[in-house]
């Protein structure tokens, strides 16, 4: 049944989509420029505005790098950022976890990655606008030996060695139309631009081999991947919690992601009682109201516990916001991606393109 969305939006989704087939025809015939960085560049991108478990894989790249000893770069544009220009989120000493002047995904990353400073070759974390801009200080300034492009798919000025494209299964199986009567920033037919491309959310492999039906056009190879729980953390003080304690929980979420329904999933995949959920914008910066809204939901609702995201998390700033972190038991869902296929040849490309640095 089509939506409302979709049948008013539908005009307008047919002229984006002339606009955006106008400017890929002129890239694609060297009409438009194309900057090609010192170093190799792998994007990690997607056709719908958000929501795939981007970030997760982009974590999961930068950590395979590194295993093969290069030293890496993340280059995100940080959406939603309050600053403009390059600026370096971390690299060495430099850490800023300031979601307003870096972004909330790059932040989430610097936070993870220093606390692994001491598993391999550093990993730089910046962000910049103009991404031919960025993967140049990168290079100059932090001597990285390969940059992955967070959300690169579309950017089209730099270079790349290699476009992993990560789809949903759900939106693979529903289906989606361009923006505004859809999700998608470009068609399905721009998947034949990509190296490789990745279903994300995948319970089972039965769910990947569904979802890989409904792709074609691209010789690109397919994986699988599902969203698992690496560890759930107290907020404040910060301390690692045993997944089996928190089955005996009722639990208020409290997100602003792009698919909150898949953070529902994932707690319910715990065997914890949700007894709600506030669900807020997408890079959603929480204030001192939306903190209030909060700590009444959790009164009103009988949870014990709160559950929220490591987006969330960082965009949780501000004196009003820490004291609820100390007066509430909040926990955080750290996540990672894990295969549902055979892995060895998407890391046979990346580690042949870390060779060619």
């Amino acid at each position: 049944m089509m939506t409302l969305r979709r049948i008013f939006g539908a005009p307008f989704a047919w002229l984006f989509g002339i606009v955006v087939w106008c400017r890929n025809w002129m890239f694609d015939r060297g009409w438009l420029p194309v900057a090609r960085a010192a170093v190799p560049v792998i994007s990690v991108g997607n056709l719908a505005a958000g929501g795939t478990g981007k970030t997760p894989f982009v974590e999961w790249t930068a950590r395979f790098l590194r295993q093969q000893g290069v030293k890496v770069g993340i280059l995100s544009r940080g959406y939603g950022r309050a600053t403009t220009g390059f600026r370096v989120v971390l690299a060495g000493a430099t850490l800023d976890v300031d979601p307003v002047s870096v972004g909330d995904e790059p932040a989430q990353l610097a936070g993870t990655f220093a606390e692994e400073a001491s598993a391999g070759p550093s990993v730089v974390i910046a962000v910049d606008e103009d991404r031919v801009r960025g993967a140049e200080r990168l290079v100059r300034d932090h001597s990285v030996d390969v940059i992955v492009l967070d959300d690169g798919f579309q950017h089209r000025r730099l270079a790349r060695d290699l476009d992993i494209v990560l789809l949903t299964a759900d939106e693979l199986m529903r289906g989606d139309a361009l923006l505004p009567a859809g999700n998608r920033r470009e068609s399905m037919r721009a998947l034949r631009r990509a190296g490789a491309l990745v279903v994300t959310r995948c319970a089972t492999a039965e769910v990947f081999d569904a979802a890989r039906r409904r792709i074609d056009g691209t010789a690109a190879p397919l994986f699988g991947v599902r969203t698992e729980v690496h560890a759930i953390r107290r907020a404040a003080p910060p301390a690692v919690c045993e997944l089996g304690k928190l089955a005996r929980e009722k639990a208020l979420l409290v997100s602003g992601i792009g698919d909150p329904g898949s953070f529902e999933s994932t707690v319910r995949g715990l065997g914890v009682a949700i007894a709600g959920h506030e669900r807020f914008g997408d890079h959603h910066h929480y204030d001192d109201r939306d903190i209030d809204r909060v700590e009444a939901a959790f009164a009103s609702r009988g949870a014990s516990v709160v559950l929220t995201t490591q987006k969330d998390l960082v965009r949780m700033s501000g004196d009003r916001a820490g004291r609820m972190l100390q007066d509430l038991p909040v926990y955080v869902v750290v996540i990672r991606q894990e295969f549902v296929t055979e892995a060895a040849a998407l890391e046979r490309m990346l580690s042949k393109i870390a060779v060619r640095r």
